[in-house]
């Protein structure tokens, strides 16, 4: 009989967001006014000294009472926030404790255009116009009302080698980041998918006789499929390893908005493990958890081998269009983009400002190796894998641990050229390479399954998400009263009712109310 996913608990977003550390300066041209914390080192910086490697995703600020100096690693997954002008400098993990202490809700039209289509922002940007990340190795100094940024990303000089060879030095590589972050005195809990980075990382700790406490696996929201959890349950039973199995919490309203809040309005993803940091943190406190972004493809299955061409000839533009129509295509449409927004909001974020943006951004990573590869790592990697590990789990409670970041590693891959793919069949020789014993066993998704489907799930979100719009947001950016009829027509028809949801695009008119709804100090937040 098929085990029976218990149903997990939402994190507290508010309680974790009142715990975030922030540092803000006030200057009146003669003298400073301070409050927050002034030193803070965040990150894996944190984590117990046996699973430190000294070259770990990190942030930090110090304030010496006449300069702040905030800091960064050099792959900067670690989130932070600053927000600087000539008389206030702010800085904080979080985007709301800034917002709360009077930086301005202004939307960067742009950063919304490209958010709204991709499902992330770009290079150093929030959807806050006045509100900032830090580049990768970067660091912010504001003295007297002056800042300075400097940093940025980095691209190795290309590699050439034949494939055998590259999956070989892969292996390697992984085996070496795995044992820099493992030691058999520290207990960890492992979020095991029926796929290949837990995997991965799960072999390479049994070598090494580093055992799991429990193995936790998780189905996504409708539609998912089966199998992830399946077959999870198969390796932990080959390795006599506890396992269970969660599901999702009932409202995928309620999971939304705390996902959003939790990926600091920068990113649409993550849904999916909102409860499970949240249910793991709940059961085990303090726990340290082995993640497996930003996964061992490092997003190779994202790009196109004419986009290279594209850009080669100069052609960045139709790369850019192509790419967004992709990335809009999952969840929603142009046309259901233009039927949620107001008139006003629509022309603001245009389709064509989206792209010039993202163009922009694509130009940042003709120089790499693999630019198509780099542009997915720098971008999708820091504004959404990131979140995983460093703000969703850190935010709950739990202290991730993320070998696939190591440098070493991370170097290699962003230095093989584009005729060496980097793909999952790259990835299952790299496991059969240093696991052979493992090579018998499936991965999730590698056999077509029928998903799970539930229109009652769906019926529940257009309500919820119906009378989520008729009580909160000022309708600045959202087309509320159509949207409502469009939400309440579609909870009573038949059908497949997923196949249905991009003509309304939920989770756009659920993102941009609940932006319409964030306290503001200055300015309004549109």
């Amino acid at each position: 009989m098929a085990e029976c996913p218990s149903t997990p608990v939402l994190p507290d977003v508010g309680s974790a967001l009142a715990q975030e550390p922030w540092l803000w300066i006030g200057y009146d041209g003669n003298a400073f006014e301070v409050s927050g914390i002034t030193d803070a080192r965040l990150g894996q910086v944190n984590l117990p000294a046996p699973l430190q490697t000294g070259r770990d995703v990190h942030a930090e600020w110090q304030w010496d009472g006449r300069e702040v100096v905030v800091r960064n690693c050099r792959l900067g997954f670690f989130p932070v926030y600053y927000y600087a002008t000539d008389k206030v400098f702010g800085v904080s993990p979080s985007i709301e404790r800034l917002l709360a202490r009077g930086a301005p809700a202004e939307l960067d039209a742009a950063a919304m255009a490209v958010y709204l289509r991709l499902g992330w922002t770009l290079g150093e940007d929030t959807v806050f116009r006045h509100i900032r990340t830090l580049p990768p190795g970067g660091t912010v100094r504001w003295s007297g009302g002056q800042v300075r940024v400097s940093g940025g990303m980095t691209h190795p000089a290309p590699q050439r080698m034949s494939r055998d060879e590259a999956i070989a030095t892969y292996a390697d590589l992984l085996r070496q980041a795995v044992r820099r972050r493992a030691s058999p005195e520290v207990p960890y809990i492992l979020p095991l998918s029926g796929g290949r980075d837990s995997r991965s990382i799960l072999l390479e700790l049994m070598t090494l006789g580093c055992r799991p406490q429990v193995c936790y696996t998780n189905h996504d929201f409708p539609p998912y499929r089966t199998q992830n959890i399946e077959i999870a349950r198969q390796l932990a039973h080959r390795f006599e390893l506890p396992h269970e199995s969660l599901g999702q919490p009932r409202s995928r309203l309620a999971a939304e908005l705390a996902k959003n809040r939790l990926n600091d309005f920068g990113a649409a993803e993550n849904v999916w493990c909102a409860s499970l940091y949240a249910e793991i943190a709940r059961r085990h406190p303090g726990a340290v958890v082995y993640e497996g972004s930003p996964g061992g493809t490092t997003y190779s299955q994202y790009c196109k081998p004419e986009h290279l061409r594209l850009l080669e000839q100069g052609r960045g533009a139709e790369v850019a269009r192509d790419i967004l129509d992709k990335w809009l295509h999952w969840q929603a449409s142009e046309e259901a983009l233009q039927r949620v927004l107001t008139p006003a909001a629509y022309a603001r974020f245009n389709a064509d400002l989206a792209v010039e943006r993202l163009q922009r951004e694509l130009s940042r990573h003709l120089d790499a190796p693999n630019p198509p590869v780099s542009f997915y790592f720098w971008n999708r990697g820091r504004h959404v894998s990131a979140m995983q590990p460093f703000s969703i789990a850190r935010r709950a409670g739990v202290m991730a641990v993320t070998p696939f970041l190591d440098q070493d590693l991370l170097d290699f891959r962003l230095s093989l050229p584009p005729d060496v793919n980097v793909d999952k069949a790259f990835h299952d020789a790299a496991i059969r390479l240093g696991h052979p014993a493992s090579g018998d066993m499936p991965y999730a998704g590698d056999t077509p399954s029928p998903p799970v489907e539930d229109n009652t799930h769906y019926r529940r979100l257009f309500l919820e998400t119906l009378a989520y719009l008729a009580t909160h947001g000022t309708g600045g950016l959202v087309r509320r009263g159509k949207l409502m009829q469009r939400l309440l027509a579609m909870a009573v028809s038949r059908g497949n009712l997923r196949m249905r949801m991009r003509w309304t695009a939920p989770y756009a008119a659920i993102y941009l109310t609940q932006i319409e709804s964030l306290p503001t100090r200055h300015g309004k937040a549109h």
